[in-house]
């Protein structure tokens, strides 16, 4: 499936002058991408931003979790992952939902 997302990488920023108002995710051409809004902490604030603004690294440290998997699999080393069937589908599974698709 071909991506449909903005590409990464995705920064965050906070207005430092009034914690209370919305992080921002940005695109790496700086075009505003989303709002964060909180009802907790600053803190947890920050962290929700900064975890939806990993978002394209992490689907391509998934990506390349999969492939990592499938080689070793097609290399016979299955005793390295003894789960790798399971790992392989759950991380497709994620692949799949962050692309829009089904799991």
């Amino acid at each position: 499936m071909t991506t449909k997302h903005t590409p990464g990488p995705w920064t965050w920023t906070a207005d430092l002058c009034d914690p209370r108002e919305p992080r921002i995710i940005s695109a790496a051409d700086g075009i505003e991408g989303a709002q964060v809004w909180w009802q907790g902490s600053a803190d947890e604030a920050d962290a929700n931003a900064r975890l939806i603004a990993l978002a394209p690294e992490m689907l391509e440290a998934l990506k390349a979790e999969v492939e990592r998997i499938e080689t070793l699999h097609t290399l016979k080393v299955r005793q390295a992952i003894p789960d790798w069937f399971e790992r392989l589908a759950a991380l497709r599974a994620l692949i799949a939902r962050a692309e829009g698709g089904q799991p």
